[in-house]
């Protein structure tokens, strides 16, 4: 059978002219970026040449504008959504309808404009959303070039993948409907509205399979039954596609270079994951369970790819039992946050730096010797288990030009059915298949600022863990491009004994910042929400204190650190619930800072 590539049809010529429109705004807007950049590493080099006062200024400066950036909840819909996303969809759907109604934009000589027939309509409208389902493709990607033209981080572009997708399904409905209606007034047959013929039933199998999509990527069953959402997109998106070319041969021009980038994308991700391993994994209980709080899982993990991690980045992790007997289990990846990475030079080996190995899982089955040693190690919640890290995070040279190799951690809360497992099964030093791909997120550009300002609640404290390292480390080591010359960090907890796994990291930053080659003042406030009272774990370090039953107030905190550094630039991050992240990114904004923030709405 031969393929006819149907290039001057009416609504061939009004998907193809809409999709020109877009990627020539985006790639404007890749320019500007791009030139922004330019600004930005002209600033470094400055402060590198001695020019300590000088400090990166945004283009332009509205406080009308920055409030575009707040965000608020739409039911059913998000979570948390900013105000300019809301105006821009809304725009989006606007010039997606002109598109529809008017493409090309030329009218035919002696005729003035001609309401497209609903024959005609419903093509026309299906293939605009065609070319939106092409940008679908795009924006799940997470190897793709789209992150480094525009700035925006995969976990940015995912909700703009979820939303386009809807607006892409509302513009094939008119097609199905009207087409299974032609279908149907044949013969008043009801099998001919599907199955009239093999355009028919070719058309009807690819609607089945994107209607599979949509509705197992709903969010109850999109956070509650992962394996199943991702195994029917995946299905559903070859028969969906598959069909669709059948049925119009013409949808290849839309969906071929899309699927070939989205294959790519898959061998990419597969090779990190799969082939590329880590040499060393240590799964360890670093918090039990207890009736105040729900125990912490810590992962230490060499890797080469952390080679190219920066922080606040992280990796989608895979996590199975019993080795990984079940297959399919590998398509549950997390996203986990690296809170913390060591460069250890080559000349020795990690375990040479670590005090105690005890290797409880790895990528690769544990097997002779080696997995009766991991069965019979003594209990990773204990003293021994901070000092391995403690060792590592002292002896670790992150600025030596001697070849190294790095090695990074993940903390774990175990709040949900897979992560309580998870507990369960490094307290009981079971057998785990990991595997990782990444680093995935955003360079921030934190260290353009003056003051850097971190609010965390329970786990969420682990990106400002990196990040907040990072930066005193630089500092201290008198690297000039870091100009932030105060960190506040405010976290919410529910028990004191969420502090102990990370009070050796605090020892650490009071000590380098005190140290330090450049000046650098920490200031951080621990909230214990459910406990009145109890140890003051931070008393011997500078700048730290602890509060018992109080919930950190945003508004007061941002209000101290804007009347303590008047006229100095302020660079806030935000990662907790959503109801704490909205809070923080909405005063923030009414601050006047700059401030990102870190959620997984996958």
């Amino acid at each position: 059978m031969g393929y006819t590539i149907r290039s001057t049809s009416n609504f061939f010529v009004c998907g193809i002219s809409y999709a020109f429109f877009c990627w020539a705004l985006f790639a404007i807007y890749c320019i500007g970026y791009q030139i922004n950049k330019i600004r930005v590493y002209k600033v470094r080099q400055a402060r590198i040449a001695g020019n300590d006062a000088k400090v990166v200024q945004p283009v332009v400066h509205s406080k009308f504008l920055s409030y575009m950036n707040m965000v608020v909840r739409i039911p059913f819909v998000t979570e948390m959504i900013a105000v300019k996303h809301i105006i821009g969809m809304s725009l989006f759907v606007v010039v997606n309808m002109l598109f529809m109604f008017f493409a090309p934009f030329k009218l035919n000589e002696g005729m003035g404009y001609v309401l497209p027939a609903i024959g005609q309509f419903d093509r026309r409208a299906a293939f605009v959303g065609m070319v939106n389902w092409g940008f679908v493709f795009f924006l799940a990607q997470r190897n793709s070039v789209l992150p480094r033209m525009s700035g925006f981080t995969v976990e940015e572009l995912l909700p703009f993948h979820r939303w386009i997708a809807r607006v892409g399904m509302a513009q094939f409905l008119p097609h199905f409907g009207w087409r299974m209606y032609k279908g149907y007034i044949k013969h008043f047959v009801a099998a001919d509205a599907l199955f009239y013929n093999a355009e028919y039933t070719s058309g009807t199998v690819s609607m089945l399979g994107f209607l599979l999509m949509f509705a197992t990527s709903l969010e109850y069953i999109r956070r509650n039954y992962f394996e199943v959402f991702y195994y029917t997109h995946v299905i559903g998106m070859i028969i969906g596609v598959a069909f669709a070319c059948w049925h119009e041969h013409t949808c290849l021009v839309f969906f071929v270079p899309a699927l070939m980038l989205w294959f790519v994308d898959r061998v990419i991700r597969s090779y990190q994951s799969w082939y590329i391993k880590s040499s060393y994994i240590k799964v360890d209980q670093v918090l039990p369970y207890s009736a105040v709080q729900e125990g912490i899982v810590r992962i230490l993990f060499e890797n080469t790819s952390l080679n190219r991690f920066k922080p606040g980045q992280y990796y989608f992790v895979s996590i199975v039992r019993d080795g990984g007997r079940k297959l399919w289990e590998y398509a549950n990846w997390h996203p986990l946050t690296v809170s913390e990475t060591f460069r250890v030079n080559n000349n020795q080996s990690i375990t040479d730096s670590i005090i105690e190995e005890r290797v409880i899982g790895s990528t690769e089955k544990v097997a002779g010797d080696e997995k009766k040693a991991s069965a019979s190690v003594a209990s990773t919640s204990d003293t021994d288990s901070f000092s391995d890290v403690s060792n590592l995070r002292r002896r670790a040279n992150n600025y030596s030009n001697e070849e190294s190799t790095t090695v990074g951690s993940f903390h774990i809360k175990a709040l949900g059915g897979k992560t309580r497992d998870l507990l369960k099964a490094a307290a009981a030093h079971e057998e785990l298949g990991v595997r990782i791909d990444g680093p995935y997120g955003p360079h921030l550009e934190y260290q353009d600022y003056q003051i850097m300002a971190l609010f965390a609640a329970g786990i969420g404290i682990t990106p400002a863990l990196a990040i907040v390292k990072d930066c005193i480390e630089r500092r201290s080591d008198g690297i000039k491009t870091v100009a932030i010359e105060h960190i506040y960090l405010t976290w919410a907890i529910r028990s004191a004994d969420e502090i102990n796994p990370f009070m050796d990291m605090f020892t650490y930053w009071a000590d380098k910042a005190k140290n330090g080659i450049q000046n650098i003042q920490l200031h951080v406030s621990i909230f214990v929400t459910r406990m009145n009272e109890g140890p003051d774990h931070t008393k011997d370090l500078n700048g730290f204190q602890i509060i018992y039953g109080a919930r950190p107030n945003i508004t007061t905190s941002m209000d101290k650190i804007k009347t303590s550094n008047p006229k100095q630039t302020v660079w806030a991050h935000a990662c907790g619930s959503m109801l704490f992240t909205r809070t923080v990114i909405n005063e923030a904004i009414r601050h006047d800072f700059d401030v990102h923030n870190e959620t997984f709405e996958f």
